[in-house]
């Protein structure tokens, strides 16, 4: 939802133009016009946007759609979810905006680099625990995956069943 939000903004946000393409003595650094900014978009960053955020609707279908075979779709749409990396790419742009922040701020280069690295080394955590995480649900069974040999899982065996179903401690529960 976010995503779609940030597309709808995309098309209406103004971006610096180019010194050649401006009206002499306008004094405008900004391009305004609505249809100008909407072909940009299209041509740049529309076709990305939308690549990440067509994975997501592999989600939202099958809940909508209540269909009996769900748990064996599950699988396949994580693997189609990891698509949305792909949104990743936007960083590259963000990363301009930061560094045109950086050049107009007077930061100490010491703390600005402490900074950075703390955020890079937060990052790294971040997505290794996802590909841990990742890692465990593609396994068939939790119970026979790193959850269980460190105590994150446990077997619930229910009605009297041989086979037991995997109980695992969320992060609600942490």
């Amino acid at each position: 939802l976010i995503f779609i939000m940030d597309m709808c903004v995309q098309f209406c946000l103004m971006y610096k133009r180019d010194p050649a393409q401006g009206e002499v003595g306008s004094g405008s650094q900004y391009e305004t016009n609505p249809v100008k900014i909407a072909k940009r978009y299209l041509k740049g960053w529309f076709l990305i946007d939308v690549l990440s955020i067509v994975p997501s609707m592999f989600d939202i279908i099958p809940v909508v759609s209540g269909g009996e075979d769900f748990p064996s779709q599950l699988k396949v749409l994580r693997t189609i979810r990891a698509l949305r990396l792909i949104k990743l790419v936007r960083l590259v742009r963000t990363s301009r905006l930061l560094k045109r922040w950086e050049a107009k701020v007077s930061i100490p280069y010491a703390k600005l680099t402490l900074v950075t690295l703390s955020l890079e080394v937060s990052v790294a955590a971040h997505w290794i625990t996802c590909m841990l995480a990742l890692m465990s649900t593609f396994s068939g069974n939790k119970l026979n995956s790193w959850l269980a040999a460190y105590g994150y899982c446990w077997p619930v065996y229910e009605d009297g069943g041989a086979e037991p179903t995997a109980q695992c401690v969320n992060a609600f529960e942490l």
